[in-house]
């Protein structure tokens, strides 16, 4: 509804020839609650795209995964900080926005930061799937482990941090942590196999 009156106000507003002039014609005219509300208005657009960014399923997939991961990577980097303002600042911008009997959902936050579930899911299932090539090739491509290895830890890592902002993992995301750390130790153990004798 506010967005709705938003967006009706702004057109009538828009007819004007001269908003200023006419608004300062009207000495009840709530500018400071106009104001408000085109930053509520505002606010709502900018989570709303940070939690449109996050979409995996909207994305077109990268030629890699390395590429891939390092796109989970950023678009965590981009969301993380705002969120991280936002929290900070909840209380003093919901109180300025009372004083004009105006609300705000900031349940958005909550939204976004278990939006990041799916991309830990992303980084750890791509990085899964390539642990399973390289395991069915045969093992035999010591270049192409290393790579697979890498990836996996880095999937971990980033995981990790997506935990650590969402504020825990679902059962199929907490799986894959564990199916990832696994997949590392039997790498490791592999690597720490003698090699055959002639």
């Amino acid at each position: 509804q506010v967005l709705e009156f938003e967006r009706e106000m702004e057109r009538r507003l828009a007819l004007l020839t001269d908003e200023r002039a006419v608004v300062k014609a009207l000495p009840e005219w709530p500018e400071s609650k106009v104001e408000a509300l085109r930053e509520i208005v505002g606010r709502r657009k900018e989570l709303s795209d940070i939690l449109m960014s996050l979409d995996v399923q909207a994305w077109e997939p990268k030629r890699n995964v390395q590429d891939e991961l390092q796109r989970t990577i950023d678009a965590l980097g981009r969301a993380q900080p705002q969120v991280e303002w936002y929290g900070r600042n909840v209380e003093d911008m919901a109180k300025k926005w009372r004083t004009h009997k105006l609300v705000f959902d900031f349940g958005i936050l909550d939204r976004i930061k278990h939006a990041t579930i799916p991309l830990a899911k992303h980084a750890m299932e791509l990085f899964m799937s390539a642990h399973e090539r390289w395991s069915q090739s045969g093992r035999n491509d010591v270049v192409a482990a290393k790579k697979v290895r890498e990836g996996l830890e880095s999937a971990l890592r980033f995981a990790f941090r997506c935990h650590q902002f969402a504020g825990g993992f679902d059962a199929e995301a907490s799986h894959l942590f564990a199916s990832v750390h696994e997949a590392i130790g039997a790498m490791d153990s592999d690597d720490e196999q003698p090699a055959p004798s002639e």
